[in-house]
């Protein structure tokens, strides 16, 4: 089985919460979620990153959080069956990020591979 991106975002200055739009996965059994954070300013900046799942109700789960950053860093993680985190994926996911602070900036760049 190959692998696909599912979700690139380039490294650009991030202020505020975001995410990425709903994603289809309904043909992926595993994903690989790779960030890297470059770039931290601002008064107690913290960023963090989740995975949620929309259920038949439009509604989205939580299947994966990462810690809070408040520097430079990188995470890097798979949920599946089976993998570090092992959630069902459902039909559609979504990945977004919580930014706290005084005028925070954070750049960084998103991975979202499936298999």
């Amino acid at each position: 089985m190959s692998t696909t991106t599912v979700y690139m975002h380039a490294s650009s200055a991030e202020t505020a919460n975001g995410n990425s739009g709903d994603l289809g996965v309904s043909n992926y059994t595993e994903l690989a979620v790779d960030i890297n954070i470059t770039v931290v300013s601002g008064t107690t900046p913290t960023c963090q990153f989740f995975v949620d799942r929309k259920d038949a109700n439009n509604v989205y789960n939580p299947l994966w959080q990462s810690s809070s950053f408040t520097a430079t860093g990188s995470v890097s993680t798979s949920i599946g069956a089976g993998l570090a985190y092992a959630q069902s994926l459902g039909a559609t996911v979504k990945l977004r990020w919580v930014i706290g602070g005084s005028s925070p900036s954070f750049a960084f760049s998103i991975s979202i591979q499936g298999k």
